[in-house]
């Protein structure tokens, strides 16, 4: 991310090719080839993401996570209102017509996806405590 963002900084309207950057990172680990396509959450590869497109948003969502874990000691629920929490964090400080905001959106609709498994523990009362 620091390196695209680096070589795309003489670029006019540097943003959408950053985000594109970021998407192709975060499937990447989603979905990686030689894994036959099983991968990752994402939840950690998004921080990273957003500690460089946003990074007030991704500590606070990492300050959401944190709470929430040492709430509950739920990982997974952790997971998910840190990654709620940087999506909206970045939303109003990039506002909705910037290409960070929607990449923003896209993630934490995939890390959801990918913790549809731990929501139906979640709703069962049956997800593990860390």
């Amino acid at each position: 991310m620091l390196i695209a963002q680096r070589l795309l900084a003489g670029v006019d309207r540097p943003d959408p090719w950053v985000a594109g950057v970021a998407l192709a990172a975060f499937a990447g680990h989603l979905f990686p080839v030689w894994l036959r396509f099983r991968g990752g959450k994402g939840v950690a590869t998004g921080l990273g993401i957003f500690l460089v497109l946003s990074p007030w948003a991704a500590l606070i969502g990492l300050a959401a996570y944190a709470a929430v874990y040492a709430i509950t000691r739920l990982s997974s629920l952790g997971s998910l209102a840190g990654t709620a929490v940087c999506c909206l964090g970045t939303l109003a400080r990039h506002g909705p017509r910037s290409p960070v905001s929607w990449t923003a959106l896209m993630v934490a609709l995939l890390v959801v996806w990918r913790h549809r498994q731990n929501i139906r523990r979640l709703l069962r009362g049956e997800e593990t405590r860390v």
